[in-house]
């Protein structure tokens, strides 16, 4: 159907918030989906996430539940058209990218996997992808895994997810959404802010981050959607010759990072952003897998703490050259393998 006018319903299409890395890897995601359907209508349908705090009459996750139990709590989660989405549509996907943490229960899983088990009721070809699953043990994880193989069509963008629940894994959209031009005049340092963070915990980065571009001549460069929390340092940064933003155009933002030499932060989809701009990361390991992930999948990647020797460790990264890691085509391609699969094979 590749060739034909197909209608995909996108839920938790996070290209509409503010933050830099949601809009990256969304737009990655739709761009494999025109790849893999040129012709295809993408209808996008946004997450509420005060879904999470609603509490439903009937336990959806425990199993044994009708189509207008997931009606409920689909129109609560994704507005009350998305049920005549679902059904308008020849395709349904799912992307659960930036959206589910550790404080998840497992009602609300079950809440925010609602468009694919309509899809699956209603006979809809579905697929979820581009999403980090958190590590969850017990009911969540138990629910977790029964659905994963009950649905079939699943994958994780990265590696960890994927071997822990049995899905598929598809290197994160992200990679595939953009190729800046190589820059040879480098002199910035990216700093951001890490996911989950306390307001303490990010400022400390900062000025760990300061420390290292006044010993090696580097611009400050923020770009953050927490930059609030580093206001009180705006004038220093500025006056440094540096930049302080809260966001910019997936253009604007590879041109700026592609004139850094280093990223210190703990921002995922971030470090992405700098591999893509062959940038070398000192990552914070913070409070999800995704970091970690990022270290395994790429020689540009080095994960800290806050108790590393960040200066031995940026003059580790800054004195050697690492070689550009992240994947091409070949990522492309099973991305639109995938998405032909799942939406030729009908729901069991």
């Amino acid at each position: 159907m590749s060739g034909s006018k197909i209608k995909i319903a996108l839920f938790n299409d996070t290209d509409f918030r503010v933050n830099i890395g949601c809009r990256l890897t969304s737009q990655g995601l739709k761009q494999q989906i025109l790849d893999a359907f040129p012709a295809a209508e993408i209808t996008s349908i946004g997450f509420n996430f005060a879904a999470f705090r609603k509490e439903f009459p009937k336990s959806t996750s425990a199993g044994g539940y009708e189509l207008s139990d997931i009606e409920t709590r689909l129109s609560t989660a994704y507005g009350e058209g998305a049920v005549d989405h679902i059904r308008a549509a020849d395709f349904v996907i799912l992307q659960p990218e930036g959206s589910l943490d550790h404080r998840t229960t497992a009602e609300g899983l079950a809440t925010f996997f609602t468009p694919i088990l309509t899809a699956r009721k209603l006979g809809k070809p579905f697929a979820v992808l581009n999403g980090t699953i958190p590590i969850y043990e017990g009911e969540r994880s138990d629910y977790l895994k029964g659905l994963f193989r009950e649905l079939g069509h699943v994958a994780a963008r990265d590696e960890i997810s994927a071997e822990y629940y049995g899905i598929e894994f598809l290197a994160d959209a992200a990679f595939l959404r953009i190729s800046p031009a190589p820059v040879a005049d480098r002199d910035g340092c990216l700093i951001t802010t890490g996911a989950r963070n306390n307001a303490e915990e990010d400022v400390e980065i900062l000025k760990a981050a300061l420390k290292i571009c006044e010993a090696w001549k580097l611009r400050p460069v923020v770009l953050t959607h927490a930059v609030e929390r580093f206001s009180p340092y705006e004038a220093e940064i500025i006056g440094r010759g540096g930049i302080f933003a809260e966001t910019a155009s997936i253009e604007h933002a590879a041109e700026t990072i592609s004139k850094c030499r280093l990223h210190i932060g703990g921002r995922y989809h971030m470090a992405i952003f700098s591999l893509l701009c062959n940038v070398p990361s000192l990552l914070f390991d913070v409070k999800t897998h995704k970091n970690q992930w990022l270290e395994r999948y790429s020689p540009l990647i080095t994960l800290v703490h806050p108790h590393t020797d960040l200066d031995a460790a940026a003059a580790a990264v800054l004195s050697g050259g690492v070689s550009q890691g992240h994947p091409g085509s070949t990522a492309a391609e099973k991305y639109v393998h995938f998405l032909k699969r799942a939406m030729a094979e009908q729901p069991l």
